[in-house]
């Protein structure tokens, strides 16, 4: 702004001296000379700005432009993009241990549980609800058992009755889940409400 300003005030006073200029000299061709030399002035003077705008780096300016536009968005989408792909990192990672978590304890206690409870563990899944900050007391392992084929039991006789059994059934398979949760919870070092048990099938 300050350069357009002081190019229209060149102008004005260019413009005023050649007024006086013409106005004081008395000889015609004097005048024809200084008026001459005078427009010449105007004209350099006219096209100066022109020439300035000519001698800018445009490549230069406008990477500026494009920088202070542009710039920090790509800064924060780069970083946003970095964090993005730490944490894809991560619960990569964190998934790959609970997985292998997993396996373990299925490798480590299904023979025994076969064998104090005549049943199979098909599947252990384990429930994290922050997997960046694991805390120990709030894991949940919940194991889906099944019949167990290995170890059969002596076949007892089948004995008819017409009595109904079936809130003695409930009440024997309520008291199995629970030394099936004491069990699991024993080995395992935890309480019990950190046990889930599902039946396969059920």
């Amino acid at each position: 702004m300050s350069l357009l300003i002081n190019w229209i005030t060149q102008m004005i006073i260019l413009l005023l001296i050649m007024m006086i200029t013409t106005m004081i000299l008395p000889d015609k061709n004097m005048k024809k000379y200084a008026q001459f030399s005078l427009s010449l002035m105007f004209i350099f003077l006219f096209i100066q700005p022109v020439s300035a705008i000519f001698n800018v780096n445009f490549s230069h300016e406008s990477a500026k432009i494009v920088d202070s536009l542009f710039g920090t968005i790509t800064k924060v989408d780069l970083e946003n993009e970095v964090d993005l792909k730490k944490k894809e990192i991560q619960a990569t990672h964190d998934a790959y241990v609970i997985d292998e978590m997993e396996k373990q304890l299925m490798q480590q206690m299904k023979d025994e549980f076969a064998h104090q409870f005549n049943y199979s563990i098909i599947d252990v899944d384990i429930f994290v609800e922050d997997e960046h900050d694991i805390n120990p007391d709030e894991i949940i392992f919940h194991f889906t058992l099944a019949e167990s084929n290995q170890y059969i039991s002596e076949v007892k006789p089948v004995i008819i009755s017409t009595i109904d059994h079936t809130i003695e059934q409930e009440n024997e398979l309520s008291s199995q889940d629970q030394l099936i949760l004491a069990w699991l919870s024993h080995e395992l070092g935890i309480t019990q409400d950190q046990v889930q048990i599902s039946w396969e099938g059920g």
